[in-house]
């Protein structure tokens, strides 16, 4: 290899240096040299670590190393400079992106100690959803108490004798106004008319987990299991309709028995 094309090599690789270094923002593009490349390489500190003082972006490629000052970052219970605080609202479909109508503050989540670049997020809940009414007794969550009583109360009512045969018997005056306070009503029905032989039929009917009250058992002289019948409530009067094929199924005398919550709804609202 001739002495021209050594140097002509050496040339290249130190346009290559020249070219990093200017990018690095080590040198200045007006510095052409080889002498100003060995300079700034010779200018990077390798003891003395730069010191990082505030947030942002800043070029250490000068330095060897580079520190943060703990001084600088956001201290807990602070919202950094140039972020906003958040609010997010807890609902029964978790968090939500809207606030419900009806809200209630549970408090604030800080950055922890050191930490930077994290805002505050203060923390909402629905009170429409996270009620006390809505809650077991003796359970509190996410500070609310619960009032919800879940035991079972037992009553019981004799309704009398019906002069005529009807589809629908009617229990007025009972200590619960909703379906979703019932936990089963069992009617018995002592049927008796001129025109056939005493009759004894049992109907015994339970909520579901929906809250819907649905007969599961009905059974008596010539009748089938599982006839159809209907719960509803109208103040504190409880009905039971018959939806079966066989009519007139009411006729006689009737004890009704039933359970209830009476402290509250035990399904839904």
């Amino acid at each position: 290899m001739s002495i021209a094309s050594k140097l002509t090599t050496l040339n290249s690789l130190k346009d290559r240096i020249r070219t990093k270094l200017i990018n690095l923002g080590l040198m200045s593009s007006s510095d052409d040299g080889l002498t100003d490349c060995t300079e700034a390489l010779e200018d990077i500190e390798e003891v003395t670590p730069f010191m990082m003082s505030q947030a942002g972006v800043t070029n250490v490629a000068g330095y060897k190393y580079a520190q943060i000052d703990q001084t600088a970052w956001v201290p807990a219970g602070t919202t950094p400079s140039g972020l906003v605080s958040v609010v997010s609202y807890l609902g029964a479909n978790g968090l939500e992106r809207n606030p419900p109508t009806s809200q209630a503050s549970i408090g604030t989540v800080y950055p922890p100690s050191g930490a930077q670049g994290i805002y505050a997020n203060e923390l909402k809940i629905d009170t429409d959803v996270i009620k006390a009414s809505n809650i077991k007794n003796g359970v509190s969550i996410l500070g609310v108490a619960g009032t919800l009583g879940l035991a079972l109360s037992y009553g019981q009512k004799y309704v009398g004798s019906s002069s005529t045969s009807t589809d629908t018997l009617t229990i007025s005056d009972v200590p619960f106004s909703s379906l979703y306070q019932l936990a089963y009503v069992a009617v018995t029905i002592h049927q008796t008319s001129s025109s056939s032989n005493v009759k004894l039929i049992s109907l015994v009917a339970f909520s579901t987990g929906s809250g819907l009250p649905y007969v599961v058992h009905i059974k008596g002289d010539e009748y089938p299991v599982n006839m159809g019948f209907s719960l509803a409530m109208s103040g504190n009067n409880l009905t039971i309709t018959n939806t079966s094929s066989q009519t007139n199924m009411f006729y006689g005398q009737y004890l009704v028995r039933y359970g209830y919550y009476a402290d509250g709804n035990l399904w839904s609202d």
